[in-house]
């Protein structure tokens, strides 16, 4: 029988702090206790604050999914408080919300006053102090029991449609499996998706690519997100469920693929190549006249007019 194993984890950024407890055994032998902790400080460690616990709670969860919880109490310290709240903390027990507490310094008439809201499961409902302003009051009760509504079914996250499309047009493209908490997953799906774009090998939802002042290569503000999302998934070997790519895609993506990591001579200079295929391919085909020389490429895409009349080449090579 696999032993109960125990998260303690605090983080802190700038006036906001999360700590949380987890406890839970493993689903199977495999999973690395070390590789979770390490994903876990990847990902918390790369956001800004801690004010949505929602998140909070769906994001370790997410991360945890290959535990069976049976306890986890979360706690976020707001130095500053924020609209909502100032310390929120939550307990579950076997996943369902056992404990709920929150409070929040309010301003009335001049007057430093704190709300208090309080919930256990036994009570099943709301304990609150009083505040002489009714009106700050009920607002305050009406966040509060929202906030405590979506806590009760916060759950981790599993892969959408879009999400497993993404893993299998990943790894025929890179002939690797997708890592989405790492620092360089952005770039590479960027990159892959716009030049696939130009094949008419795209996810479901609708996004397009700019090359806005402040980016390097071809940027779709939906992928960001969307990837942002996807960080807590970690490195993903295996989905449930697969989504089927058709012959005709597997191909493409593989063709393309291919004449990419052609291009890429060093490994530690991959993501530089890649922003710079991205960019030639990019200009080649939407900014500048399908006519134009390498010349003018280059000078567009700040490279040399060699590099690009490689690329070009091994682009040519790629059917349509």
């Amino acid at each position: 029988m696999l032993k109960e194993v125990e998260f303690n984890k605090e983080y802190e950024k700038g006036n906001s702090k999360l700590c949380f407890n987890f406890k839970g055994k493993k689903l199977s032998k495999g999973v690395n206790y070390k590789k979770v902790s390490e994903l876990l400080d990847t990902c918390f460690g790369r956001l800004d604050n801690y004010d949505n616990m929602v998140k909070n709670v769906t994001w370790i969860r997410t991360i945890l999914k290959d535990y069976d919880e049976t306890l986890l109490e979360v706690l976020n310290i707001e130095g500053i408080p924020t609209e909502d709240y100032k310390n929120l903390f939550v307990g579950y027990e076997n996943k369902n919300l056992e404990t709920f507490g929150l409070d929040k310094t309010v301003n009335n008439n001049g007057d430093n006053e704190i709300f208090y809201v309080y919930y256990t499961e036994k009570d099943n409902k709301l304990k609150k102090s009083s505040l002489n302003d009714n009106r700050v009051q009920k607002n305050l009760e009406r966040k509060a029991i929202k906030l405590l509504n979506d806590l009760k079914v916060a759950q981790g996250k599993t892969l959408d449609d879009d999400g497993k499309m993404l893993y299998e047009i990943y790894k025929l493209f890179y002939k690797e499996n997708p890592d989405f908490s790492s620092k360089d997953i952005n770039v590479k799906v960027q990159v892959m998706l716009s030049i696939l774009s130009s094949y008419n090998v795209t996810l479901n939802a609708a996004y397009g690519f700019r090359k806005y002042s402040v980016s390097e290569f071809p940027y779709s503000l939906y992928l960001d997100v969307m990837l942002k999302n996807l960080n807590p998934f970690g490195l993903v070997e295996t989905v449930d469920n697969p989504v089927i790519l058709s012959e005709e895609v597997k191909n493409t993506v593989k063709a393309v693929g291919e004449v990419v990591r052609e291009c890429i001579c060093d490994k530690d200079k991959e993501v530089d190549t890649l922003i710079r295929i991205s960019s030639i391919f990019y200009a080649s085909k939407y900014k500048l006249s399908p006519l134009v020389n390498a010349e003018a490429i280059s000078n567009y895409v700040n490279c040399s007019s060699k590099e690009v009349e490689d690329i070009l080449k091994k682009v040519r090579k790629i059917g349509h």
